[in-house]
């Protein structure tokens, strides 16, 4: 007598991909493409363009020390105009900070 063969469960339904989270980078560029800075190397005015609506914007300038030179804080879409007369020459680092996350920008000041 042969033994009973238990039957062969049927093979379960693939599961739909779940959509894969966002990889870390992804968006940065379009971050960083909603503010310009100008002009670089600047003199003694620096511009700040923010591109998108943000609800507020803080600026700080560090130098190559990373002490912190400037701080300004914008809180609607707009333009910054940064007086830098009273920096020295050199390469400053601008870092944008908003709701939607940070950037750092490198500057030269002539």
């Amino acid at each position: 007598e042969e033994p009973e063969q238990p039957e062969q469960p049927e093979e379960p339904e693939q599961p739909e991909e779940p959509e894969q989270p966002e990889q870390p980078g992804e968006g940065v560029e379009e971050f960083e493409a909603s503010f310009n800075i100008y002009p670089n190397p600047v003199n003694d005015k620096l511009y700040i363009e923010t591109l998108t609506q943000t609800q507020t914007l803080t600026m700080e300038i560090y130098d190559i020390y990373g002490r912190r030179q400037v701080t300004e804080t914008l809180s609607h879409q707009g333009n910054l105009i940064i007086d830098l007369t009273n920096l020295n020459s050199g390469v400053y680092f601008v870092k944008l900070v908003t709701n939607e996350g940070e950037v750092v920008k490198r500057i030269v000041k002539n």
